[in-house]
């Protein structure tokens, strides 16, 4: 312990304190400082290092607080480094670990067994449930009828016969731009 030299500091403090003077108050700072950090290290376990908030809020101990603060956030990031990268004290962030391995992959195939993003029930969305139905009975295998037609949307005998109407329009349009232009040199 400390013994004599802390009384000689408590009664230097205690002058300062009565006295009035600027430099007095700063000798005060300093003599606390060194006082609490006295105390903090011999007498205090881990757990009552702590001032209270009032001592603190004081003006000289302005930088006391700010250095208990410092230490504080200093050990927050001293644990939060320690439950990031394990119980060694050697590593610093810069280093990857060694111990946990992590692979990367554009591969969709751990996807596979998912079910279809969107999703209606009771028929809120009837689109949806058909998708549903449709990437489901994909999924278990079965050949939708929508397949069956290898992808097309419009079927041979309905083409032919909308194409056959419209080159009948279209031969129609011609038709009449060319009895036009025949009339027009024969006169």
């Amino acid at each position: 312990m400390c013994g004599s030299k802390c009384k000689y500091t408590c009664r230097k403090i205690n002058r300062a304190l009565s006295s009035r003077f600027v430099k007095a108050k700063y000798i005060v700072y300093q003599e606390l400082d060194l006082l609490i950090s006295k105390i903090a290290n011999v007498r205090m376990s881990p757990a009552e290092k702590k001032l209270s908030s009032t001592v603190l809020e004081m003006k000289f101990m302005q930088r006391t607080k700010l250095k208990y603060e410092a230490r504080e956030r200093r050990r927050k990031e001293a644990e939060a480094r320690k439950e990031c990268f394990g119980e060694t004290e050697d590593l610093s962030p810069l280093q990857p670990l060694k111990s946990r391995d992590y692979q990367y992959s554009n591969d969709l195939t751990f996807l596979e067994g998912l079910k279809f993003g969107r999703m209606s029930f009771k028929g809120c969305n009837p689109e949806v449930e058909k998708l549903m139905v449709y990437y489901e009975r994909k999924m278990l295998g079965y050949k939708s009828d929508s397949d069956s037609d290898d992808g097309k949307d419009v079927g041979d005998v309905e083409m032919a016969s909308t194409l056959r109407g419209a080159s009948r329009t279209i031969a129609r349009k011609f038709d009449k731009t060319r009895s036009l232009e025949v009339q027009v040199q024969v006169s």
